[in-house]
């Protein structure tokens, strides 16, 4: 009886065996049909992209010629290959994509620009945004080559049915030249400025004397008239009033720079309270969105420089520098310029995906980071801003936004 008995275990043990093993083979064909298709879509992806970012060279190489007539139509076809290169580009992980995603959404942009002709600058990007596209084709048609030939898998280690000798395509997918900050910061330079929405706002003298005025809390008739003057770029009326100037914009009327030789003595205001006085200026300029990049707390007066921040970005162009007495919470310096000049009408929206710890010294604490824009030499470049403190020194590190190289260290 027990004999038989364990017969039947022995046989229900191994028809489970053999049941859970041809479901395991089941189970691991049926993986491997999903990873074959699976294979051929993204392998049908790479080769749709590697057509239509050839077919973007091509159609921008053909608006970089176009009359002003031909313009629009041209900039069409751009816009119509680059959607299609974006559709393709959808097949694949963004993360792995970040060049050639920003490129094509760039060039997307640019070609939306074109209702009014054409001019000579427009005609130059076209035909170095065709030259990038051109190389990107390449770079593709080498991925897509090597993935044939078998160098790179069209499926992710570890998966099922795959050959762990060979590296991910994915990986190597992405393109760059080294030109990426250079050229894709035309995409997303502002182009409008306060100044240039305001040149049909020209103010009268008298105009800007009564803005000067309402600023210093007296009347018009106590200002002294000293004619124009051009700050930092911006042509200006200049009045005086007991050892202070005051520089109003003479297109748009905006408080442009204040400065004054009163001597900051008894101190009753605290830094919070002229840190929000600060504040309340850049509201006047109508910059509701802002943050301080730098603050400096004496003894006698707060200084501060504020930048307004646009689709997340904190755009340092148009940084404004106030310092604050102490002693009767007032303005005893400020200076607008900047903003007034710099500050854009439109400005990209980018994506903050980089983890740039690893990108700080050991030696550097990093308190915080954040996208920004910020002229470096003659070119404006979109950044990462590191915060960092090194022992009780404050240190601004800019990392290029593209690149990730580190273009800039600051020591405040």
């Amino acid at each position: 009886m027990k004999k038989r008995v364990v017969i039947r275990i022995i046989s229900f043990v191994a028809a489970f065996a053999v049941f859970f093993a041809a479901s395991g083979l089941i189970l691991n064909r049926a993986k491997a049909v999903y990873e074959d298709a699976l294979g051929r879509v993204r392998l049908s992806g790479l080769t749709s992209l590697c057509e239509y970012v050839h077919g973007v060279s091509g159609a921008l190489r053909l608006l970089a010629v176009s009359s002003d007539e031909k313009a629009e139509e041209a900039a069409g076809v751009v816009i119509a290959r680059t959607t299609g290169a974006l559709g393709s580009l959808s097949c694949f992980d963004s993360v792995n994509t970040k060049n050639t995603e920003t490129f094509l959404n760039g060039v997307y942009t640019f070609a939306e620009g074109f209702s009014n002709g054409i001019n000579e600058e427009q005609r130059k990007n076209a035909l170095d945004f065709s030259d990038y596209a051109q190389e990107l084709y390449y770079h593709l048609s080498d991925v897509a080559n090597a993935v044939v030939s078998g160098e790179y898998s069209l499926v992710e280690a570890g998966e099922i049915y795959e050959k762990r000798s060979t590296e991910y395509f994915e990986k190597v997918l992405d393109f760059s030249n080294g030109r990426e900050s250079e050229l894709f910061s035309r995409f997303e330079d502002a182009s409008v400025t306060v100044m240039q929405t305001s040149q049909k706002n020209e103010v009268t003298l008298q105009q800007a004397k009564e803005k000067a005025a309402e600023f210093m809390g007296i009347k018009a008739s106590l200002l002294r008239s000293e004619g124009e003057e051009t700050v930092n770029g911006v042509q200006t009326y200049r009045f005086y009033h007991n050892e202070t100037i005051i520089n109003v914009c003479r297109y748009g009327g905006e408080l442009c720079r204040v400065i004054t030789n009163h001597i900051c003595v008894n101190p009753q205001f605290s830094f919070l309270q002229a840190e929000e006085a600060a504040g309340k200026l850049m509201n006047k300029l109508g910059c509701a969105d802002y943050d301080f990049v730098y603050a400096e707390n004496g003894d006698f007066s707060a200084k501060f420089v504020m930048a307004p921040v646009i689709n997340g970005i904190l755009f340092l162009p148009a940084a404004v520098n106030v310092e604050i007495c102490l002693g009767e919470c007032g303005i005893t310096g400020y200076d607008a310029s900047g903003f007034v000049l710099n500050y854009p009408a439109e400005l990209a929206e980018l994506k903050e995906n980089a983890d740039i710890s690893e990108l700080i010294p050991e030696n550097l604490i990093l308190q915080k980071s954040r996208l920004c824009c910020t002229d470096l030499g003659s070119s404006r470049k979109y950044c990462y801003l590191a915060e960092c403190l090194l022992e009780n020194e404050k240190v601004l590190i800019f990392i290029d936004y593209y690149t990730l190289k580190t273009l800039k260290t600051v020591f405040l």
